[in-house]
């Protein structure tokens, strides 16, 4: 996507559309189109040197100016408290996010491209500036800012940082406060002006909006300058530690990387190609006991790798596309973290560990591991995963942590009244915003999908009792399934049977229920389902989480940790559940192109969103009501998973 000065000089729009790199294994960077950071976790290298929980923002950004004579441009942007100082936006002409973040600038008659791209599986930056156009030299100047710090926090000015700092004719190399945040700054055929300044008050709007402290320092060692003479490039490469890097064959190598994600996809289709970028964003690697493993993250900028959302994501991210070495490898990640038979909902961020506290990721595992199957073939699941799936599923039956255990007419038990283990996970202060224990929904349904999953693997490799046994099982949880979540009077599912009886909240959990490998109702109940899905829950941008008009309903997404909590699953629109929705619609609708053509205009408004928030990604949420204001994570991994699930599954991308 390429964007011109009516959209670069209006400084509220461009404040308001952002890009993103990511290394692959996740680290990343991020800021707006003009350069102004305006969150806590924009910065040009946010390393991970230990895979996704252990990111640290190194270099914030870069200020850069062009002296011509006695006269200085500077071309940078920043919010300092109430005031935007300087204003560098105004000599931007364009931006472009392919094949990586790109700007060009116009100086009285001087233009420089400048570039940055981040290398893949490496903490390594690379900034390349060029003077496309130039009468004669001139000075290229950049002072680089760093933080420093956890991605999470902030940094303030202080008599002891740096802790070290170390200056060579070819290099900056300094801590901003020890060791976990050395940072490498070179820059050949540059000259080193050391001074050590902070720079003090950044102001992050959108942290304020979102009730958190917006106010940031940041220190600079100096500024690094270059004589460049028309058609001259200078480069500067930012690290976390002492590898060096020919700029230019490490950026051609990455930019064939980038042409291989998408290489033998149709061009016509620049919609598919833009969702198959988007989804590499998300790979990424993590240490796992003798050496690194793939995994996904979650979302952009703050989520790591859940494994809920990595197991929901995983078939529309890596299986659909081939990538099955890949996803070989984040079956390995979970399995050998299971704990109790259940996957892990989250890893600790500083490595200690990891929390189960969710029901679902762990049969959300079994609808992977059958859509794999379904590619890769049954024989590559008789390893490792098969194995796990069975113990997993075991331990289930019996009981494991959370009061998790098969109850007595064959369906899932699950948690208690202060728990929250289902994907509606909020929680203000010890109480769950959304409720749901006891037998949820989707959970019945994800189990009765698990045990189908095993008959079908079992059998299939060769185990005869042990398919029969989770046949029979699966039969009968289906049919307690259908006896006690159908209302019909209603005509729609119960959200949730809980001890005093079923919950008749209408909420869109049902509808994956209809979406699954294997069917819990017949196609009359999900028309049914989906009718009232329609009429009360489906938006141009997802499905609302709680039907308007239900106690608890909250119409936007805004204000401090609590109030957005609050709000989180309670009416906000979530864009993954699009995905689930058009499976089970487009499973009950005549198959043709006509039928495509109506699931390709529902995604058109979403799609648009490839243009908007954060250039060629989805985001997390929406506002439950119009204008649908896009909130919470600027990038997420089930959202781009499911649009391009459906759009590779239907072959959406060949209607004119």
């Amino acid at each position: 996507m390429t964007l011109g000065t009516d959209c670069l000089h209006d400084l509220e729009r461009a404040l308001g559309l952002e890009w993103l790199e990511a290394n692959g294994l996740g680290g990343f960077a991020c800021s707006t189109v003009v350069g102004c950071n305006t969150r806590r976790y924009h910065g040009l290298l946010v390393s991970a040197p230990n895979g996704p929980g252990s990111r640290v923002v190194l270099l914030s950004k870069l200020e850069d100016r062009i002296e011509i004579g006695d006269d200085k441009h500077e071309l940078s942007c920043n919010l300092y408290g109430d005031v935007l100082h300087p204003r560098g936006y105004a000599y931007l002409t364009s931006f472009s996010s392919e094949p990586w973040p790109t700007w060009t600038f116009d100086v009285e008659g001087w233009r420089l491209r400048k570039e940055i791209a981040l290398l893949h599986s490496r903490n390594i930056l690379v900034v390349r500036y060029t003077l496309t156009q130039a009468p004669h030299p001139v000075w290229l100047i950049s002072r680089p800012l760093f933080a420093g710090r956890d991605y999470h926090h902030l940094r303030r000015a202080s008599s002891d940082v740096p802790t070290r700092l170390a200056v060579t004719e070819r290099a900056l190399d300094l801590e901003i406060a020890g060791p976990g945040t050395r940072c490498v700054l070179r820059f050949p055929g540059g000259e080193a002006l050391t001074d050590g300044l902070w720079y003090y008050n950044f102001r992050y709007p959108v942290e304020a909006e979102r009730g958190l402290d917006s106010g940031e320092d940041l220190y600079s060692p100096g500024q690094v300058r270059w004589l460049l003479g028309p058609g001259d490039s200078a480069v500067l490469v930012a690290s976390d530690g002492a590898e060096e890097v020919s700029a230019a064959d490490e950026l051609e190598g990455e930019a064939d990387r980038r042409a291989w994600l998408v290489a033998g996809y149709p061009e016509h289709d620049q919609t598919g190609r833009r969702l198959l970028r988007a989804a590499d964003q998300f790979a990424a690697r993590r240490p796992f006991q003798d050496r690194c493993r793939a995994t996904i993250v979650a979302g952009y900028p703050w989520f790591t790798d859940w494994g809920r959302d990595t197991m929901v994501s995983l078939p529309g991210l890596l299986i659909s596309r081939g990538r099955l070495d890949e996803a070989a490898e984040v079956f390995e990640l979970f399995t050998g973290s299971l704990r109790n038979g259940l996957v892990p909902n989250r890893f600790a961020d500083d490595g200690s560990g990891a929390s189960y506290n969710s029901v679902d990721a762990t049969l959300w595992l079994f609808v992977a591991a059958r859509l794999y199957a379904r590619a890769a073939g049954p024989d590559l699941v008789a390893g490792r995963l098969y194995p796990a799936l069975a113990d997993s599923l075991r331990r289930l039956i019996l009981g494991t942590d959370f009061g998790i255990r098969a109850d007595e007419d064959g369906l899932l038990l699950a948690g208690d009244a202060t728990t929250q283990l289902t994907w509606m996970d909020a929680k203000v202060g010890d109480r769950p915003v959304t409720p749901r224990w006891h037998k949820p929904v989707e959970v019945e349904a994800l189990w009765v999908s698990a045990l189908r999953t095993m008959e079908y693997l079992a059998g299939t490799l060769g185990d005869a009792a042990a398919a029969r046994e989770h046949g029979s099982a699966a039969r009968r949880a289906r049919q307690s399934f259908e006896k006690t979540f159908w209302d019909p009077a209603r005509g729609y599912l119960a959200d949730c049977l809980t001890p005093e009886g079923p919950d008749g909240t209408l909420r869109p959990n049902q509808v994956l229920a209809l979406s699954l490998p294997y069917k819990v109702v017949g196609d009359d109940v999900a028309a049914s389902v989906l009718a009232a899905v329609e009429q009360h829950l489906l938006t141009p941008y997802g499905l609302r989480t709680l039907a308007p008009g239900s106690p608890g309903y909250c119409p936007i997404y805004a204000g401090g940790p609590a109030q957005r909590d609050a709000a989180y699953h309670q009416g906000t629109v979530w864009p993954w559940l699009l995905g689930p929705y058009l499976r089970a619609k487009m499973s009950l609708m005549p198959r043709g192109e006509e039928t495509r053509r109506w699931a390709r205009e529902l995604l058109g408004p979403l799609l648009g969103q490839l243009d908007r928030g954060c250039l060629g990604q989805v985001g997390e949420i929406f506002d439950a009501e119009p204008p649908h204001t896009p909130r919470g994570c600027f990038a997420q991994a089930w959202s781009v998973a499911e649009i391009l699930r459906v759009w590779m599954d239907y072959r959406l991308g060949e209607l004119d």
